[in-house]
């Protein structure tokens, strides 16, 4: 599932609901612009979702950032890179 959220926070419990109302659970979820355009303080915390791994990139600071939630039965860990690319979050396959 994929959206781009340009401020999620107001927009989290509809995310929820969207969660919420499939038969089959979405494995990954990718947010992007997850900070409001003018407001750029956020709360990693308040951004969990129940049965959702939180990976963010980006969410301190200036960039609007950028979020994948993993579905907790899924292995997976987030990787930092030295690159110049600011909004990206890779998965490692093994």
């Amino acid at each position: 599932m994929y959206t781009n959220a340009d401020g999620l926070p107001n927009k989290l419990d509809e995310l929820k609901s969207r969660i919420h109302a499939c038969k089959i659970k979405p494995f990954i979820i990718a947010v992007t612009e997850v900070k409001h355009k003018n407001k750029w303080d956020i709360d990693m915390a308040e951004l969990s979702i129940d049965g959702y791994t939180l990976f963010a990139n980006n969410c301190d600071g200036n960039p609007r950032g950028v979020i994948n939630y993993v579905r907790n039965d899924i292995v997976c860990q987030q990787i930092e890179l030295e690159c110049k690319c600011i909004e990206n979050i890779f998965r490692n396959s093994d």
